[in-house]
């Protein structure tokens, strides 16, 4: 069993295990990893033999199945591929269907507000990184050229001025 390791610690350790009670053998799982779920939706995760395993005959059984649709760029794609899928399970099998796009606009509002201040800013400071080095440059050439002046003032011949010895 995965489960969801968003709580941040205090539930079971890896490696530990899991009784579920109230299921025919009384089933124990593994805790194998930690996963995180971006909607909150699911506290852990099991494999489809695991799940039969655990339904307790006379109690409805609920799934959470979740599906990667190949065209899922817009709300419309979505909905597509969802009354598709509902189309071809039994009726009243589907009783929801959230999108990975409102978890996403919804992690990624925060974001895309403070966007154009972070390159605005990336801007800026590579502006004033430009003009500190043409200023050290400059101010290297500079000094080269009053140096060689005042030596060349002094009677230094050119081979000499560029290598004094």
């Amino acid at each position: 069993m995965v489960l969801d390791g968003s709580a941040g610690g205090g539930g079971p350790a890896l490696g530990s295990t899991i009784t579920v009670t109230g299921v025919p053998g009384t089933p124990t799982l593994i805790v194998v990893g930690f996963g995180n779920s971006v909607t909150n939706t699911a506290d852990g995760w099991v494999t489809p033999a695991e799940v039969t395993r655990l339904h307790a005959p006379g109690v409805p059984q609920s799934t959470q199945m979740l599906y990667r649709f190949t065209h899922a760029a817009s709300y419309g794609e979505v909905r597509a591929d969802v009354a598709e899928v509902s189309r071809a399970l039994p009726a009243g099998a589907v009783t929801g269907a959230a999108s990975w796009l409102a978890a996403q606009n919804q992690a990624t509002g925060n974001g895309a507000i403070m966007e154009p201040f972070v390159v605005a800013f990336a801007l800026i400071g590579l502006a004033m990184a430009v003009l500190i080095v043409g200023n050290v440059v400059s101010g290297a050439v500079i000094a080269g050229y009053q140096r060689i002046g005042v030596l060349k003032s002094i009677g230094l011949s050119p081979a000499q001025v560029v290598s004094p010895t």
